[in-house]
């Protein structure tokens, strides 16, 4: 098998995406972040698991290097194809068709999908519509101007208003008891507890091994388990300068993703575009605590979503 050199001219994807396209059933599709490899293949373990007896149980790996999103093969039994052409492992631009074993995957960039819907609806109708609407605006601001204001007595102590997470009941928590929140319940979680083994058996310090594992983790763009064993860590060592140091950075970088899919899972609903809301509700799930309050509202989002798509 060739393997092929993943340099193609820069290209820029907003919002990318796998498009798992199922013979007689509806196509799946998965959110890409760049912070996160996707593992594909057979194994339900996998990011992507394809069932069928012609994908190996870890059949390729799908990420962002290098300012590129490249597709590799990990020496398969029945190989990985980009538009038809064997590789073990090549970058793919939006649009390209990956075929893992006897399956079929689809790249797509969905903020490109997302901005052509719009025009193709927008028939003459609409548009009178819309025109009608804007015109009642205009007239409607002229009235007011034209009315004069009666004197306004003593304003009252003005409620204080609610950031718009809470609105929703999606309070991201505060930085300090997010961290306090991750320290409690990091230390004892399976990544954690198989570390913990390690270091015992080979007769290595044990904060000193969480925090080389959770480095591991972090450049795999696995950000949750990497703030887990520093987390870990730091349980054990406070003064662990380094852990410290790297728990602080990763966290924040953690705490900036799960805000984002948040507030992308909450516009996508707003927007009515629910498979776009439900996979950004599911990059929450990945990544935050159970007992974090937006844990909680993602998996609220979730059912309330599948909901109205099942009616």
């Amino acid at each position: 098998m060739r393997r092929e050199s993943p340099v193609l001219p820069e290209e820029r994807i907003e919002r990318p995406a796998l498009v798992w396209e199922r013979p007689g059933r509806p196509p799946v599709e998965y959110g890409l972040w760049p912070e996160r490899p996707v593992s594909i293949g057979r194994e339900a373990t996998n990011t992507i698991a394809l069932d069928s007896a012609f994908v190996s149980k870890a059949h390729a790996m799908f990420q962002f290097t290098g300012g590129q999103w490249v597709i590799e093969d990990l020496k398969s039994a029945n190989g990985t194809r980009v538009n038809g052409a064997p590789v073990a492992l090549s970058a793919v631009s939006a649009g390209d068709v990956i075929e893992i074993g006897d399956q079929r995957l689809v790249f797509i960039d969905r903020a490109a999908r997302g901005a052509a819907a719009p025009k193709a609806g927008l028939g003459k109708a609409t548009r009178l519509a819309l025109a009608a609407v804007g015109t009642m605006a205009v007239m409607l601001t002229l009235l007011f101007l034209l009315i004069p204001k009666s004197p306004q007595p003593p304003a009252r102590q003005a409620q204080q208003p609610q950031p718009p997470g809470q609105q929703r009941g999606t309070a991201p928590p505060a930085s300090g008891a997010t961290e306090a929140t991750r320290l409690k319940v990091s230390a004892d979680t399976d990544i954690v507890r198989d570390a913990v083994k390690r270091a015992e058996a080979a007769g290595v310090k044990v904060p000193d091994a969480l925090f080389d594992d959770a480095i591991m983790q972090y450049q795999g763009g696995r950000l949750r388990e990497a703030s887990q064993l520093l987390a870990a860590a730091l349980a054990r060592q406070p003064t662990h300068a380094l852990a410290t140091r790297r728990f602080a950075e990763i966290t924040a970088e953690l705490e900036a993703a799960i805000a984002s899919h948040s507030a992308e899972a909450e516009r996508a609903f707003d927007e009515l575009r629910y498979g776009d809301a439900m996979l950004e509700w599911e990059q929450v799930l990945q990544l935050a605590e159970p007992v974090d309050p937006r844990y909680v509202a993602a998996k609220t989002g979730l059912e309330r979503t599948r909901a109205i798509t099942a009616r």
